[in-house]
């Protein structure tokens, strides 16, 4: 009898100093990340499973947990209003392939670039034409909204009529319909799209990239500390092995 009370005893204490090990949710540190969930590879959804995936959301899977975070929520945001929420602090973060500009400064701090991407035309199969700002003259040019593409195009062509869509999977089809011509998006993000599934209906224009983006992680402007910490984190972790293999599982020969 005495042996059974010793032993209820300690399975007593074993419980409660595991009770007191745990966290409960409220006392979880949680990074809140907003993000575009239809970019692939940087960040999609998947259905099936029910989660996000992308090389943006592994890296930033990453970077929380090596920074103390216990959890990484992701939270789906429409791309235009990314940075306002930011700038709201509804979150944290934000990661979507945002390449850093002066206007996108204005509302946000980031970090030091992850990776570097490029703008391409994208042609039909069958068709070609240079991979130059000249060539989109008098062009059906197809689009993301609210992408650096969008701007760009705005900014430095003389397209005679701009197809916008809401994702650069809807451009692609934009031009596979014959609604544009061509289209203008990120060589990375096309690159992904060609290895699945349209490489038979579209082609780059040339090896070549009309303009260099700078991806960044975007932080609201007040939050230094979580700024330092991400450029500190990312400066040793592009330097190690897994870093290298991220990029090659997402990208491939591309970069």
């Amino acid at each position: 009898m005495k042996k059974l009370l010793v032993l209820i005893c300690c399975l007593v204490f074993s419980l409660m100093l595991a009770g007191c090990g745990s966290k409960t949710d409220a006392e979880k540190k949680v990074l809140r990340v907003a993000t575009t969930a239809n970019f692939p590879p940087f960040e999609y959804f998947q259905p099936n499973s029910g989660i996000h995936t992308g090389f943006d959301i592994d890296l930033m899977r990453e970077l929380g947990k090596n920074l103390g975070y216990d959890k990484v929520e992701f939270v789906n945001v429409d791309f235009p209003k990314l940075l306002d929420g930011l700038e709201a602090k509804e979150y944290d973060a934000v990661i979507s392939g945002l390449a850093i500009t002066p206007e996108r400064e204005e509302k946000a701090a980031f970090t030091k670039p992850y990776i570097s991407d490029g703008l391409t035309i994208v042609l039909p199969v069958g068709t070609k034409f240079p991979n130059e700002v000249e060539s989109l003259k008098n062009k059906r040019v197809a689009v993301e909204s609210g992408s650096i593409a969008f701007d760009w195009v705005m900014g430095h062509t003389h397209a005679s009529n701009i197809v916008v869509t809401d994702s650069t999977e809807e451009a692609i089809k934009a031009v596979v319909e014959d609604r544009a011509d061509c289209m203008v998006a990120s060589k990375l993000a096309v690159a992904f799209l060609l290895a699945h599934g349209f490489s038979d209906s579209v082609r780059f224009a040339g090896d070549n990239v009309l303009v260099e983006d700078r991806i960044g992680i975007a932080v609201n402007k007040e939050n230094t500390a979580l700024l330092e910490q991400f450029d500190a984190e990312l400066e040793k972790y592009r330097k190690t092995p897994a870093y290298k293999q991220l990029v090659r599982t997402y990208f491939g020969s591309v970069r």
